[in-house]
């Protein structure tokens, strides 16, 4: 299963938002995690938790 969420870039010092990167826009980011849930043709989790 891979799930896709938000991320934002910001400074360490006071937070504040990091919009560009050498001449590149930052501002729509993504992060990708990936959880097995089948393998070797078993359920690989006892439950599974979901958020709306």
């Amino acid at each position: 299963m891979l799930v896709k969420r938000k991320v934002k870039l910001a400074k360490v010092e006071d937070q504040t938002p990091i919009l560009e990167v050498v001449g590149l826009l930052v501002n729509d980011l993504d992060t990708f995690n990936n959880y097995t849930i089948v393998s070797d043709g078993k359920i690989n989790v006892k439950s599974l938790q979901v958020k709306n």
